[in-house]
């Protein structure tokens, strides 16, 4: 998967006007290598671990490699896997993570009215989660994404 994710950043595909996979790498390669940062922290820091310890640092290598080599090109780049290393510290203390999200958002975007707005709400549902599972609605989670940028690039066709 490492060596897919490395070759990706050359390839350009693309359906009609919409750019699919390009040289500026989207949001999914920073979730991607973040993801791969946090469970390998959790892993390093959890006492029951069964991992050696070689592995372990062959993977740490291997997740730094792909955030040196991919994050530069990806949307939120180092930022983003700024932010999800903080908040996975913070990870048991909800008003920290909301702190730490409230000031990414600001550092970000600093004052910019409608981003910095939109961008402070999960600090809301960070702060309303209960630290239980909610009911499953797997399937609507899946939809929203594509779904939104659907609707986005609709809306761009008629605005243009």
């Amino acid at each position: 998967w490492l060596a897919a994710a490395l070759i990706l950043p050359f390839i350009t595909l693309r359906y009609g006007e919409l750019l699919l996979v390009g040289p500026d790498l989207n949001v999914f390669y920073t979730l991607g290598i973040s993801l791969a940062a946090v469970c390998l922290l959790d892993d390093f820091f959890s006492p029951g671990s069964t991992m050696p310890l070689w592995k372990k640092l062959l993977l740490a290598l291997s997740v730094a490699a792909a955030a040196i080599y991919i994050l530069p090109r990806s949307d939120y780049g180092y930022n983003g896997l700024a932010l999800a290393l903080l908040i996975f510290a913070a990870h048991h203390k909800r008003l920290l993570q909301s702190a730490v999200m409230a000031l990414w958002c600001w550092m970000m975007y600093g004052y910019s009215g409608i981003f910095l707005t939109a961008s402070l709400a999960p600090c809301i549902l960070i702060l309303l989660y209960n630290g239980k599972r909610g009911k499953a609605f797997k399937m609507g989670f899946y939809l929203i994404y594509p779904l939104h940028l659907l609707i986005l690039f609709f809306v761009g066709r008629l605005i243009i």
